[in-house]
Protein backbone atom coordinates (compact mmCIF):
# COMPACT_ATOMS: atom_id res chain seq x y z
CA UNK A 1 0.00 0.00 0.00
CA UNK A 2 2.83 2.60 1.12
CA UNK A 3 4.40 1.64 -3.06
CA UNK A 4 1.15 2.93 -4.31
CA UNK A 5 0.55 6.00 -2.18
CA UNK A 6 3.87 7.16 -3.68
CA UNK A 7 2.73 6.26 -7.01
CA UNK A 8 -0.02 8.62 -6.58
CA UNK A 9 2.07 11.08 -4.92
CA UNK A 10 4.24 11.18 -8.15
CA UNK A 11 0.75 12.47 -10.05
CA UNK A 12 0.98 15.10 -7.71
CA UNK A 13 4.26 16.21 -7.64
CA UNK A 14 4.97 15.91 -11.45
CA UNK A 15 1.68 17.61 -12.47
CA UNK A 16 1.16 20.24 -9.69
CA UNK A 17 4.35 21.03 -8.93
CA UNK A 18 4.19 22.71 -5.19
CA UNK A 19 7.47 23.48 -5.32
CA UNK A 20 6.41 26.10 -7.98
CA UNK A 21 4.51 27.74 -4.97
CA UNK A 22 6.52 26.61 -2.32
CA UNK A 23 10.29 26.99 -3.63
CA UNK A 24 11.55 25.92 0.15
CA UNK A 25 10.20 22.67 -1.04
CA UNK A 26 13.18 22.12 -3.75
CA UNK A 27 15.35 21.32 -0.86
CA UNK A 28 13.69 17.84 -0.59
CA UNK A 29 14.68 16.45 -3.92
CA UNK A 30 10.74 14.93 -3.73
CA UNK A 31 10.19 14.55 -7.49
CA UNK A 32 13.30 12.65 -7.60
CA UNK A 33 13.20 10.61 -4.50
CA UNK A 34 9.92 9.47 -4.45
CA UNK A 35 9.44 7.76 -8.20
CA UNK A 36 13.19 6.21 -6.99
CA UNK A 37 10.93 4.88 -3.91
CA UNK A 38 8.30 4.06 -6.23
CA UNK A 39 10.54 1.82 -8.52
CA UNK A 40 12.81 0.09 -5.97
CA UNK A 41 9.60 -0.87 -3.33
CA UNK A 42 7.70 -1.71 -6.88
CA UNK A 43 11.31 -4.13 -7.67
CA UNK A 44 11.13 -5.72 -3.82
CA UNK A 45 7.39 -6.19 -4.22
CA UNK A 46 6.92 -7.64 -7.43
CA UNK A 47 4.36 -9.94 -7.76
CA UNK A 48 4.79 -13.34 -10.31
CA UNK A 49 2.08 -13.01 -12.95
CA UNK A 50 1.08 -15.02 -15.59
CA UNK A 51 1.62 -13.00 -19.40
CA UNK A 52 -1.28 -12.14 -21.63
CA UNK A 53 -1.59 -11.81 -25.26
CA UNK A 54 0.89 -9.29 -26.55
CA UNK A 55 1.80 -7.12 -23.28
CA UNK A 56 6.08 -8.04 -23.54
CA UNK A 57 5.82 -6.52 -26.80
CA UNK A 58 4.31 -3.12 -25.32
CA UNK A 59 7.34 -3.03 -22.41
CA UNK A 60 9.63 -3.86 -25.44
CA UNK A 61 8.29 -0.67 -27.37
CA UNK A 62 8.62 1.54 -24.74
CA UNK A 63 12.63 0.27 -24.12
CA UNK A 64 12.77 0.68 -27.44
CA UNK A 65 11.77 4.14 -28.06
CA UNK A 66 14.31 4.91 -24.63
CA UNK A 67 17.17 2.83 -26.60
CA UNK A 68 16.46 5.10 -30.08
CA UNK A 69 17.15 8.39 -27.45
CA UNK A 70 20.14 6.85 -25.95
CA UNK A 71 21.35 6.02 -29.58
CA UNK A 72 20.70 9.55 -30.44
CA UNK A 73 23.89 10.83 -28.66
CA UNK A 74 26.40 9.35 -31.55
CA UNK A 75 25.75 12.39 -33.59
CA UNK A 76 24.33 15.08 -30.97
CA UNK A 77 26.27 18.11 -30.56
CA UNK A 78 25.73 18.25 -26.90
CA UNK A 79 25.10 14.66 -25.59
CA UNK A 80 24.16 16.62 -22.16
CA UNK A 81 20.92 17.53 -24.32
CA UNK A 82 20.41 14.07 -25.14
CA UNK A 83 21.11 12.46 -20.96
CA UNK A 84 18.63 15.02 -19.82
CA UNK A 85 15.64 14.12 -22.17
CA UNK A 86 16.47 10.13 -21.35
CA UNK A 87 16.66 10.82 -17.84
CA UNK A 88 13.07 12.24 -17.93
CA UNK A 89 11.72 9.71 -20.38
CA UNK A 90 13.22 7.04 -18.59
CA UNK A 91 11.33 8.02 -15.23
CA UNK A 92 8.29 8.24 -17.04
CA UNK A 93 9.52 4.87 -18.05
CA UNK A 94 9.31 3.49 -14.71
CA UNK A 95 5.77 5.31 -14.06
CA UNK A 96 4.72 3.42 -16.83
CA UNK A 97 6.08 -0.29 -15.41
CA UNK A 98 5.21 0.72 -11.94
CA UNK A 99 1.59 1.16 -12.99
CA UNK A 100 1.84 -2.23 -15.02
CA UNK A 101 2.84 -3.63 -11.65
CA UNK A 102 1.02 -2.02 -8.56
CA UNK A 103 -2.38 -0.91 -10.18
CA UNK A 104 -3.34 -4.20 -9.69
CA UNK A 105 -7.22 -4.70 -9.25
CA UNK A 106 -10.05 -1.97 -10.38
CA UNK A 107 -10.49 -0.56 -7.29
CA UNK A 108 -6.65 0.94 -7.79
CA UNK A 109 -7.13 1.46 -11.15
CA UNK A 110 -9.75 3.57 -10.57
CA UNK A 111 -7.79 5.64 -7.46
CA UNK A 112 -5.27 6.49 -10.26
CA UNK A 113 -8.08 7.42 -12.46
CA UNK A 114 -9.28 9.92 -10.20
CA UNK A 115 -6.00 11.35 -8.76
CA UNK A 116 -5.43 12.37 -12.44
CA UNK A 117 -8.32 13.89 -12.75
CA UNK A 118 -8.26 15.76 -9.03
CA UNK A 119 -4.51 17.24 -10.06
CA UNK A 120 -5.86 18.80 -13.60
CA UNK A 121 -8.91 20.25 -11.34
CA UNK A 122 -6.11 22.00 -8.48
CA UNK A 123 -3.73 23.15 -11.45
CA UNK A 124 -6.71 24.57 -12.63
CA UNK A 125 -8.18 26.15 -9.34
CA UNK A 126 -4.78 27.41 -9.03
CA UNK A 127 -4.95 29.64 -12.28
CA UNK A 128 -7.73 31.42 -11.34
CA UNK A 129 -6.83 34.48 -14.38
CA UNK A 130 -7.54 31.86 -16.67
CA UNK A 131 -11.08 31.70 -15.56
CA UNK A 132 -11.40 35.58 -14.92
CA UNK A 133 -9.64 37.16 -17.53
CA UNK A 134 -10.69 34.55 -20.69
CA UNK A 135 -10.17 37.28 -23.02
CA UNK A 136 -6.56 36.67 -22.82
CA UNK A 137 -4.05 33.23 -23.27
CA UNK A 138 -2.86 32.67 -19.40
CA UNK A 139 0.55 31.14 -18.83
CA UNK A 140 -0.27 28.49 -16.33
CA UNK A 141 1.67 28.78 -12.75
CA UNK A 142 2.44 25.27 -12.51
CA UNK A 143 5.72 24.56 -13.75
CA UNK A 144 6.82 21.74 -15.99
CA UNK A 145 5.19 20.73 -19.13
CA UNK A 146 1.45 22.19 -17.97
CA UNK A 147 2.99 25.82 -18.20
CA UNK A 148 1.66 26.61 -21.33
CA UNK A 149 -2.26 26.72 -22.50
CA UNK A 150 -1.83 24.24 -25.16
CA UNK A 151 -0.29 21.59 -23.36
CA UNK A 152 -3.17 22.14 -20.33
CA UNK A 153 -5.52 21.64 -22.92
CA UNK A 154 -4.00 18.27 -24.37
CA UNK A 155 -3.64 16.98 -20.81
CA UNK A 156 -7.24 17.55 -20.18
CA UNK A 157 -8.17 16.14 -23.33
CA UNK A 158 -6.71 13.19 -21.92
CA UNK A 159 -8.72 12.97 -18.63
CA UNK A 160 -12.01 14.41 -20.39
CA UNK A 161 -12.81 10.41 -21.19
CA UNK A 162 -11.31 8.88 -18.04
CA UNK A 163 -14.21 11.59 -15.96
CA UNK A 164 -16.60 10.07 -18.22
CA UNK A 165 -15.76 6.60 -16.96
CA UNK A 166 -16.02 7.80 -13.45
CA UNK A 167 -19.62 9.61 -14.07
CA UNK A 168 -20.52 6.34 -15.71
CA UNK A 169 -19.65 4.03 -12.82
CA UNK A 170 -20.43 6.74 -10.21
CA UNK A 171 -23.39 4.62 -7.29
CA UNK A 172 -25.07 7.43 -6.24
CA UNK A 173 -26.26 10.90 -7.30
CA UNK A 174 -23.91 12.99 -5.08
CA UNK A 175 -20.94 11.01 -7.12
CA UNK A 176 -22.04 11.54 -10.31
CA UNK A 177 -22.71 15.34 -9.17
CA UNK A 178 -18.94 15.35 -8.46
CA UNK A 179 -17.07 14.16 -10.94
CA UNK A 180 -19.96 15.43 -13.35
CA UNK A 181 -18.98 19.33 -11.96
CA UNK A 182 -14.61 18.49 -12.26
CA UNK A 183 -15.84 17.08 -16.15
CA UNK A 184 -17.38 20.81 -16.69
CA UNK A 185 -14.41 22.55 -14.97
CA UNK A 186 -12.19 20.58 -17.62
CA UNK A 187 -14.52 21.07 -20.59
CA UNK A 188 -14.36 24.49 -20.06
CA UNK A 189 -10.52 25.04 -19.23
CA UNK A 190 -10.34 23.82 -22.57
CA UNK A 191 -11.67 26.55 -24.09
CA UNK A 192 -10.16 28.97 -21.75
CA UNK A 193 -7.02 28.15 -23.00
CA UNK A 194 -8.15 28.70 -26.81
CA UNK A 195 -5.89 26.07 -27.94
CA UNK A 196 -6.89 25.00 -31.41
CA UNK A 197 -5.23 21.50 -31.41
CA UNK A 198 -7.34 21.15 -27.81
CA UNK A 199 -10.61 21.80 -29.61
CA UNK A 200 -9.66 19.42 -32.39
CA UNK A 201 -8.94 17.10 -30.14
CA UNK A 202 -11.65 17.11 -28.44
CA UNK A 203 -13.95 16.81 -31.34
CA UNK A 204 -11.71 13.41 -32.30
CA UNK A 205 -12.68 12.38 -28.66
CA UNK A 206 -16.58 13.16 -29.05
CA UNK A 207 -16.15 11.40 -33.03
CA UNK A 208 -15.30 8.35 -31.41
CA UNK A 209 -17.63 8.22 -28.60
CA UNK A 210 -20.10 8.51 -30.46
CA UNK A 211 -19.54 6.01 -33.50
CA UNK A 212 -19.14 3.30 -30.63
CA UNK A 213 -22.42 4.04 -29.06
CA UNK A 214 -25.57 2.18 -29.36
CA UNK A 215 -27.57 5.47 -29.13
CA UNK A 216 -26.12 7.60 -32.02
CA UNK A 217 -29.18 10.04 -31.57
CA UNK A 218 -28.53 10.78 -28.06
CA UNK A 219 -24.99 11.62 -29.11
CA UNK A 220 -25.69 13.76 -31.20
CA UNK A 221 -28.05 15.54 -29.00
CA UNK A 222 -25.40 15.60 -26.73
CA UNK A 223 -22.50 16.96 -28.93
CA UNK A 224 -25.10 19.60 -29.54
CA UNK A 225 -25.38 20.39 -25.83
CA UNK A 226 -21.33 20.75 -25.47
CA UNK A 227 -21.56 23.03 -28.62
CA UNK A 228 -24.55 25.06 -26.97
CA UNK A 229 -22.71 25.44 -23.73
CA UNK A 230 -19.21 26.43 -25.60
CA UNK A 231 -21.08 28.77 -27.58
CA UNK A 232 -22.68 30.38 -24.54
CA UNK A 233 -19.57 30.86 -22.75
CA UNK A 234 -16.55 30.74 -24.40
CA UNK A 235 -15.25 34.79 -24.96
CA UNK A 236 -14.86 36.14 -28.68
CA UNK A 237 -11.38 35.73 -28.69
CA UNK A 238 -11.76 31.80 -28.35
CA UNK A 239 -14.31 31.99 -32.19
CA UNK A 240 -11.69 34.03 -33.81
CA UNK A 241 -8.72 31.83 -32.93
CA UNK A 242 -10.77 28.91 -33.89
CA UNK A 243 -11.51 30.74 -37.33
CA UNK A 244 -7.91 30.32 -38.25
CA UNK A 245 -7.17 26.50 -37.92
CA UNK A 246 -7.53 25.76 -41.27
CA UNK A 247 -5.40 29.45 -42.41
CA UNK A 248 -1.92 28.12 -42.99
CA UNK A 249 -0.76 31.80 -43.84
CA UNK A 250 -1.50 32.86 -39.78
CA UNK A 251 1.84 33.22 -38.28
CA UNK A 252 1.80 29.91 -36.03
CA UNK A 253 0.55 27.80 -38.32
CA UNK A 254 3.03 29.17 -40.82
CA UNK A 255 5.71 28.42 -37.77
CA UNK A 256 4.48 24.87 -37.96
CA UNK A 257 4.77 24.54 -41.59
CA UNK A 258 8.43 25.58 -41.65
CA UNK A 259 9.21 23.72 -38.44
CA UNK A 260 7.69 20.46 -40.13
CA UNK A 261 9.89 20.45 -42.92
CA UNK A 262 12.71 20.99 -40.74
CA UNK A 263 12.09 18.07 -39.22
CA UNK A 264 12.33 16.28 -42.85
CA UNK A 265 15.42 17.77 -43.67
CA UNK A 266 17.02 16.78 -39.90
CA UNK A 267 15.75 13.33 -40.82
CA UNK A 268 17.24 12.81 -44.26
CA UNK A 269 20.57 14.22 -43.26
CA UNK A 270 20.58 10.97 -40.20
CA UNK A 271 18.03 9.00 -41.31
CA UNK A 272 18.75 6.74 -38.42
CA UNK A 273 19.51 8.64 -35.44
CA UNK A 274 18.27 12.06 -35.90
CA UNK A 275 19.93 15.19 -34.86
CA UNK A 276 19.97 14.24 -31.23
CA UNK A 277 16.96 14.03 -28.41
CA UNK A 278 16.81 17.24 -27.30
CA UNK A 279 18.54 19.35 -30.37
CA UNK A 280 15.64 20.48 -32.23
CA UNK A 281 15.56 24.11 -30.83
CA UNK A 282 19.28 24.13 -30.79
CA UNK A 283 19.16 23.38 -35.15
CA UNK A 284 16.01 25.36 -35.68
CA UNK A 285 15.74 28.01 -33.79
CA UNK A 286 11.53 26.90 -32.56
CA UNK A 287 10.10 24.25 -31.51
CA UNK A 288 8.93 21.00 -33.65
CA UNK A 289 4.51 21.71 -32.70
CA UNK A 290 4.34 18.11 -33.63
CA UNK A 291 4.95 14.95 -31.02
CA UNK A 292 5.37 13.15 -34.91
CA UNK A 293 7.52 15.62 -36.31
CA UNK A 294 9.68 16.07 -33.05
CA UNK A 295 10.58 12.41 -32.80
CA UNK A 296 10.92 12.54 -36.57
CA UNK A 297 14.05 15.18 -36.77
CA UNK A 298 15.54 14.24 -33.26
CA UNK A 299 15.32 10.50 -33.25
CA UNK A 300 15.46 9.20 -37.45
CA UNK A 301 12.93 7.26 -38.31
CA UNK A 302 12.97 4.04 -36.22
CA UNK A 303 12.30 6.98 -33.11
CA UNK A 304 8.89 7.87 -35.64
CA UNK A 305 8.11 4.54 -36.15
CA UNK A 306 8.40 3.34 -32.63
CA UNK A 307 5.92 6.22 -31.28
CA UNK A 308 3.19 5.29 -34.22
CA UNK A 309 3.48 1.86 -32.95
CA UNK A 310 2.74 2.36 -29.43
CA UNK A 311 0.31 4.06 -30.30
CA UNK A 312 -1.62 2.17 -32.20
CA UNK A 313 -0.43 -1.13 -30.83
CA UNK A 314 -2.50 0.01 -27.41
CA UNK A 315 -5.19 1.69 -29.35
CA UNK A 316 -5.81 -1.94 -31.16
CA UNK A 317 -4.94 -4.46 -28.22
CA UNK A 318 -7.83 -2.41 -26.31
CA UNK A 319 -9.76 -2.94 -29.22
CA UNK A 320 -9.39 -6.64 -29.67
CA UNK A 321 -9.70 -6.98 -25.83
CA UNK A 322 -13.11 -4.91 -25.11
CA UNK A 323 -14.13 -7.41 -28.74
CA UNK A 324 -14.10 -10.26 -26.87
CA UNK A 325 -15.70 -9.04 -23.66
CA UNK A 326 -18.62 -9.37 -26.16
CA UNK A 327 -22.05 -8.25 -25.27
CA UNK A 328 -21.54 -9.99 -21.43
CA UNK A 329 -23.77 -7.63 -19.30
CA UNK A 330 -21.79 -8.13 -16.22
CA UNK A 331 -18.25 -7.07 -17.84
CA UNK A 332 -19.70 -3.01 -18.60
CA UNK A 333 -17.47 -1.65 -16.40
CA UNK A 334 -14.22 -3.25 -18.53
CA UNK A 335 -15.81 -2.06 -21.61
CA UNK A 336 -16.08 1.49 -21.10
CA UNK A 337 -12.70 1.86 -19.24
CA UNK A 338 -11.30 -0.03 -22.51
CA UNK A 339 -12.98 2.67 -24.30
CA UNK A 340 -12.02 5.55 -22.03
CA UNK A 341 -8.61 4.52 -22.67
CA UNK A 342 -8.62 4.63 -26.43
CA UNK A 343 -10.37 7.77 -26.17
CA UNK A 344 -7.57 8.87 -24.05
CA UNK A 345 -5.15 7.80 -26.45
CA UNK A 346 -6.69 9.34 -29.54
CA UNK A 347 -6.78 12.46 -27.50
CA UNK A 348 -2.97 12.30 -27.11
CA UNK A 349 -2.40 11.26 -30.72
CA UNK A 350 -4.38 13.99 -32.46
CA UNK A 351 -3.47 16.93 -29.86
CA UNK A 352 -0.11 16.42 -29.89
CA UNK A 353 0.06 16.62 -33.77
CA UNK A 354 0.49 20.18 -32.96
CA UNK A 355 2.68 20.43 -29.91
CA UNK A 356 5.97 18.78 -29.10
CA UNK A 357 5.11 16.66 -26.33
CA UNK A 358 7.00 13.85 -26.90
CA UNK A 359 8.52 13.56 -23.97
CA UNK A 360 6.28 14.00 -21.59
CA UNK A 361 4.65 11.56 -19.67
CA UNK A 362 1.32 11.29 -21.05
CA UNK A 363 2.05 8.51 -23.34
CA UNK A 364 3.95 6.24 -20.76
CA UNK A 365 0.71 7.04 -18.44
CA UNK A 366 -1.86 5.89 -20.87
CA UNK A 367 -0.03 2.96 -22.20
CA UNK A 368 0.48 1.56 -18.62
CA UNK A 369 -2.98 2.32 -17.50
CA UNK A 370 -4.18 0.06 -20.57
CA UNK A 371 -1.79 -2.73 -20.16
CA UNK A 372 -3.35 -2.73 -16.52
CA UNK A 373 -6.71 -2.89 -17.73
CA UNK A 374 -5.81 -5.69 -20.22
CA UNK A 375 -4.37 -7.43 -17.56
CA UNK A 376 -7.21 -7.11 -14.86
CA UNK A 377 -9.76 -8.28 -17.82
CA UNK A 378 -7.76 -11.39 -18.50
CA UNK A 379 -7.19 -11.99 -15.28
CA UNK A 380 -11.00 -11.41 -14.82
CA UNK A 381 -11.67 -14.02 -17.71
CA UNK A 382 -9.69 -16.38 -15.77
CA UNK A 383 -11.27 -16.24 -12.62
CA UNK A 384 -14.79 -16.88 -14.19
CA UNK A 385 -13.73 -19.60 -16.60
CA UNK A 386 -15.04 -23.22 -15.19
CA UNK A 387 -12.77 -25.68 -14.12
CA UNK A 388 -13.43 -29.10 -16.24
CA UNK A 389 -14.01 -31.49 -13.82
CA UNK A 390 -11.70 -34.64 -13.87
CA UNK A 391 -12.69 -38.04 -14.69
CA UNK A 392 -13.33 -39.96 -11.57
CA UNK A 393 -10.97 -43.16 -11.42
CA UNK A 394 -13.16 -46.82 -11.89
CA UNK A 395 -12.21 -49.06 -9.15
CA UNK A 396 -12.96 -52.29 -10.13
CA UNK A 397 -13.03 -55.37 -7.49
CA UNK A 398 -9.73 -57.04 -6.79
CA UNK A 399 -10.06 -60.55 -9.31
CA UNK A 400 -9.33 -62.76 -6.24
CA UNK A 401 -11.70 -61.09 -3.79
CA UNK A 402 -14.99 -62.23 -2.91
CA UNK A 403 -16.48 -59.22 -4.42
CA UNK A 404 -15.49 -60.01 -7.94
CA UNK A 405 -16.50 -63.75 -7.08
CA UNK A 406 -20.06 -62.90 -6.11
CA UNK A 407 -19.72 -60.40 -9.35
CA UNK A 408 -18.93 -63.03 -11.98
CA UNK A 409 -21.71 -65.31 -10.05
CA UNK A 410 -24.16 -63.27 -10.96
CA UNK A 411 -23.35 -62.27 -14.85
CA UNK A 412 -20.76 -65.40 -15.67
CA UNK A 413 -20.81 -63.94 -19.12
CA UNK A 414 -20.01 -60.65 -18.90
CA UNK A 415 -16.85 -61.22 -16.07
CA UNK A 416 -14.34 -63.48 -17.28
CA UNK A 417 -12.45 -65.66 -15.02
CA UNK A 418 -9.46 -63.94 -13.68
CA UNK A 419 -6.09 -65.29 -14.83
CA UNK A 420 -3.16 -65.71 -12.19
CA UNK A 421 -0.72 -63.59 -11.64
CA UNK A 422 1.56 -66.17 -13.56
CA UNK A 423 -0.58 -66.71 -16.57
Amino acid sequence: MIVFGLLIAFFFLDYVRPTSFFPGLAVLHLNALVPLAMVVGTIALRKDRQPIDGEPSNHWMIAAFLGSIWFSAVVAPVTERVFTVFEAVLGYGAVYWALTQQVDSLNRLKQVIKTLLIVHVIVAGLNPQMFTDSGTRQYLSSGGFLGDGNDFALSLNIVVPLCLFLVSESTNSRQRIFWATALTVCLASIVLTQSRGGTLALACVGLYYWSKSDKKTWGVVAGILVVGVIVLSAPASYFDRMATIGDTQEGSAQGRIDAWGAAFDMALTYPVTGVGAGHFGLIHGKTAHSIYFLVLGELGFPGLIILITIIARNLTANRRVRSELGDDPSAGTERRLLAALSASMIAFATAGAFLSAAYYPHLYVIAGLSTAARRLVHERARSAAPTEPRPSAVVLPNAISPEWNSARAANPLRLPHPTSPSE
